[in-house]
């Protein structure tokens, strides 16, 4: 997170990590590719100008587990939701 982020999360009181995981303003592409392919992956994405940052591995969990200081949260199926209508 970018201190900027820390700041607007005290200046207004708001959790942290809900408004980093769940804020739905700025996002990041993530994506899940084969162990074998990763070099390769990570030099395409490298020759495009990015940076291929690996956060974690996929699973047979059904949750998705968050490190977040000295603690593992759970990550909730919740956020933006764009298209939805709230009655």
């Amino acid at each position: 997170m970018s201190r900027e982020a820390e700041e607007y999360a005290e200046k207004y009181g708001l959790d942290l990590f809900d408004l980093v995981f769940y804020g739905g303003e700025e996002y990041e592409l993530v994506v899940t590719i084969k162990p074998a392919l990763l070099d390769m992956a990570r030099e395409a994405v490298e020759k495009a100008g990015g940076r291929l940052i690996i956060i974690g591995r996929a699973s047979e969990d059904k949750v998705i587990k968050v490190r977040w200081g000295d603690e593992w949260r759970v990550l909730e199926d919740k956020g933006y939701q764009h298209f939805t209508t709230k009655l």
